[in-house]
């Protein structure tokens, strides 16, 4: 992991060990950092998987006024799309979003909940939203539709971060639930979470 800053934005770049880009890009580290490579550029940000560079935003620091700084609403929507892809792509599937969604109604309803309207209900969310055709996005799709949903919500930027810390909170408790699930061959139901 190296990181560049110029102005206000850091810029960063990582390197993938394993020489695979099916594994999951490691998570960027938001400490700036100087290049001593010459030959990149110090005005763009970049991202480099062994193979390839792509221009990113580096992640987001926000100052709160008081001296200290936290994550900004786009650094939380990336933690967010993270935790919503179940199989580590980088890529966000609608049939993720449909599973993680299972996961958080056990969490708030119990096994007690109609799966076939929660199913419809996510996938004319994620066609209407992210992919007409129901094919899996990248980040930069999922942060601009969620970017607008958070508008339309509350334009306060702290209110923002708040809904999306809650969001974050339980998508990490329902892949927790979907990784015990997956990881007892033996559950074949809901009904080891309190079902009948």
């Amino acid at each position: 992991l190296a990181a560049s800053g110029q102005g206000s934005k850091p810029t960063f770049a990582m390197g993938s060990s394993s020489g695979s880009m099916a594994s999951a890009p490691m998570r960027a580290d938001t400490r700036t950092l100087h290049l001593d490579d010459a030959n990149q550029k110090k005005d763009r940000p970049f991202f480099c998987w062994d193979c390839c560079v792509v221009t990113i935003e580096a992640p987001e620091i926000v100052e709160d006024g008081r001296g200290r700084t936290r994550r900004g609403v786009a650094c939380l929507l990336e933690e967010l799309f993270n935790l919503q892809d179940l199989n580590s792509n980088g890529f966000l599937e609608e049939s993720e979003l449909i599973e993680l969604n299972e996961f958080i109604a056990v969490l708030h309803y119990g096994t007690d909940f109609d799966r076939d309207l929660l199913e419809k209900k996510y996938r004319k969310i994620f066609r209407q939203n992210l992919d007409a055709h129901g094919r899996p996005v990248a980040f930069p799709t999922f942060l601009q539709h969620m970017t607008k949903v958070l508008s339309d919500y509350d334009p306060d930027a702290a209110a923002q971060e708040m809904i999306v810390e809650q969001f974050i909170a339980e998508a990490q408790l329902a892949r927790r639930l979907a990784e015990e699930k997956s990881a007892d061959k033996s559950v074949k139901d809901w009904s080891v979470f309190g079902g009948a």
